[in-house]
C-alpha cells in the first residue's frame, strides 16, 4: 500500500520552472538587462585586502630547491623574496632591507649561519627567524614558514 500520491510532483517540477525562468529572462531584454545588473552587483564585491607590514622574506641557503620552496609558498601570500646564496650576501640584504623584512629562512648547514642569525635577533623589531636543519625537507619548510608568516 502507497502512502501520498502516485505522481511525484517534487524536483523535475521545480527544475523545469527555474530552468523556463532563466531561459525567459535572458530572452527578454528586462530579463537580460536584470541579469546584468546581478553580475555587477556580484563582481564589484571584493575581499578587503590585506596589507603585509614587512612583506620581505629573506632566504640565505645555497640549496636552490630551499629558494624555491619560500618562493611557492610565500609568493602567493603577498610576500616578496629575497635570495642570497651565502652569508655574506645575506648580510647585506638584511642590513639593506631590515625594515622590510619580517622572516628571515636561514640554511643552518652554512659555514657563517650563525652570524646573520645573530644580526637578525639584534634588530629591532625582530624579523621572525626559520633555521632549517641540514637534514630538512620540503615539508618541514613549508610547515615553519607557515607558522610564521600567519601569526
Amino acid at each position: 500500500m502507497r502512502i501520498g500520491s502516485s505522481w511525484d510532483t517534487g524536483w523535475p517540477v521545480v527544475l523545469t520552472t527555474v530552468g523556463m525562468l532563466a531561459f525567459l529572462l535572458g530572452l527578454t531584454p528586462t530579463g537580460h538587462q536584470m541579469c546584468g545588473d546581478l553580475v555587477k552587483i556580484l563582481g564589484s564585491r571584493q575581499p578587503p585586502s590585506i596589507v603585509i607590514e614587512r612583506n620581505h622574506v629573506l632566504v640565505v641557503s645555497a640549496r636552490s630547491i630551499d629558494q624555491v620552496n619560500v618562493v611557492a609558498t610565500v609568493t602567493p601570500r603577498g610576500y616578496n623574496v629575497l635570495v642570497a646564496e651565502n652569508v655574506p650576501a645575506g648580510v647585506e640584504k638584511l642590513i639593506r632591507d631590515a625594515g622590510n623584512i619580517g622572516v628571515i629562512v636561514v640554511d643552518s648547514s652554512l659555514r657563517d649561519s650563525p652570524v646573520i642569525l645573530r644580526m637578525a635577533r639584534q634588530l629591532s623589531p625582530a624579523p621572525r627567524i626559520v633555521a632549517l636543519k641540514p637534514d630538512h625537507t620540503a615539508t618541514d619548510l613549508a610547515t615553519l614558514l607557515l607558522r610564521n608568516i600567519e601569526n
